[in-house]
């Protein structure tokens, strides 16, 4: 996850800064150990935010999730400011450059919008892979 006021559910990791990069090095190097790439998944939850985490909900705009009788799991969001779309844009850039010094060949950025009828964006950090 980019940013841990935005977490898809309990348990979820962030790296948003260089405190736990050591984690996430020993990460990519054990996904790697075999030979393989090993890539980081960047998240944002945007509308899909679970209400349960008590969490504000932020998206591009206030449309809500609808999914019939399971839209009551989800906050309608609020819509976010050209600051709020900036913010989210520095931490997904953020955590991509961290992921990098973690070791790992490349991100998959993944916006929950992307589940509506578009695809994650896959982005090789290592030119060796």
């Amino acid at each position: 996850m980019i940013d841990g006021r935005a977490m898809t559910g309990p348990g979820g990791v962030v790296l948003k800064n260089d405190e736990h990069l050591d984690v996430f090095k020993q990460w990519a190097a054990l996904g790697k150990q075999q030979g393989a790439a090993f890539f980081l998944q960047l998240n944002h939850p945007g509308r899909q935010m679970p209400a349960s985490l008590g969490q504000p909900t932020w998206a591009p705009s206030a449309v809500p999730m609808a999914l019939g009788k399971m839209s009551k799991f989800f906050n309608p969001p609020k819509p976010m400011s050209q600051d709020k779309i900036n913010d989210i844009i520095r931490r997904f850039v953020t955590t991509a450059r961290l992921a990098e010094q973690a070791g790992f060949d490349g991100v998959e950025i993944y916006e929950k919008a992307q589940t509506e009828g578009g695809s994650p964006s896959i982005t090789v950090l290592d030119s060796d892979c």
